[in-house]
């Protein structure tokens, strides 16, 4: 099994490898003599697509919650949920020290599931909680190339989701004093979220972004800590990992003809060479 994934995480290397050996987008350096990612709207539309899937989970600690003197012990269960998302971006000209700007709707799953030990019955038992949200977000985006083929991407951003189905089981006993005071999966959030990514350029007009998300800020629902989810009783931070996919769209403007006496000095294409 070990030596069967290790084959496939290194021909996957080998793709991207051949991928960016075959082609040479470059970054485009025509914008005030700012290092862009993206290739020049000359050349491309400043809008288009993006796909994205991934992973997430509900990350916590062991935690110790006193009622009346009587103690319960929870231990969180990592079950991983799954993110897929369709939206658009668009590339503007450097304001500040962003690129460009996404919006998108997605569906994310977040699951998680508790290990408790509950000392005012002496009773050990687990329970499970499935929330799937329909969730929308919008990010500013700002990119640092790290060499012909990749760039950093550090993004800042706003997300808002609806729990259309909420499955939670409670495994707290009937007499137990912990069975009527615990949080249920919330069944709105709002979020101010961070999001850093790596971006690989497989081709001229498409664009890998592996990325991971976590909150900074919770605007809705206030909780104990103000970038964690109160959930049965503990405390947990939504982590997702995934990958965005973004394919550029040639723009309907006919390219310049070679040696064009009108074209300006100095001109270069939208990859920054000569």
């Amino acid at each position: 099994m070990r030596i069967s994934l290790v084959l496939t995480i290194a021909l996957l290397l080998a793709f991207l490898a051949q991928a960016q050996k075959k082609y040479k987008p470059g970054f485009n350096k025509s914008r005030n003599e700012f290092e862009q990612v993206f290739p020049s709207e000359d050349i491309f539309k400043r809008g288009g697509w993006l796909f994205g899937a991934g992973v997430t989970g509900l990350i916590g600690s062991e935690n110790s919650t006193t009622i009346n003197g009587l103690n319960l012990t929870t231990t969180p269960q990592i079950i991983p949920g799954a993110k897929l998302e369709v939206g658009r971006y668009y590339n503007f000209k450097r304001t500040l020290s962003f690129t460009y700007f996404d919006y998108s709707l997605s569906y994310k799953g977040l699951f998680h599931g508790e290990d408790f030990e509950d000392q005012s019955i002496d009773q050990s038992g687990s329970h499970t909680q499935l929330a799937h949200y329909v969730s929308g977000s919008f990010n500013l985006n700002s990119t640092i190339p790290v060499g012909d083929y990749n760039f950093i991407q550090n993004s800042i951003g706003v997300n808002a989701g609806y729990a259309f189905i909420r499955n939670q089981e409670v495994g707290y006993a009937e007499n137990s004093p912990f069975i009527t005071d615990f949080n249920e999966a919330p069944q709105i959030v709002g979020q101010v979220h961070y999001q850093l990514g790596f971006g690989i350029m497989l081709s001229n007009n498409l664009v890998l972004l592996p990325y991971a998300e976590v909150p900074v800020f919770n605007a809705y629902p206030q909780t104990e800590s103000f970038y964690q989810l109160d959930i049965y009783h503990n405390q947990y931070v939504p982590l997702t990992i995934g990958v965005k996919i973004m394919p550029f769209n040639l723009a309907d403007t006919k390219c310049p003809d070679v040696n064009n006496p009108k074209l300006p000095g100095g001109f270069k294409n939208g990859y920054g060479d000569d």
